[in-house]
């Protein structure tokens, strides 16, 4: 559904169109869009962690 592929939130740490991010408690699923049908979960990363480092 692309309506749920364009739901996450920019990255704002990497400020591109096709990497976008789900929060689900503790977590951030970071993920980037390939086309309207299909994504690539690029990594699970706990908030308390810096995404940068």
């Amino acid at each position: 559904d692309p309506n749920f592929i364009n739901s996450g939130k920019l990255v704002r740490e990497l400020e591109r169109e096709d990497i976008r991010e789900l929060v689900e408690g503790n977590y951030r699923i970071i993920y980037k869009i390939i086309n309207n049908n299909m994504i690539h979960i690029l990594m699970i990363h706990h908030n308390a962690r810096d995404l940068t480092k």
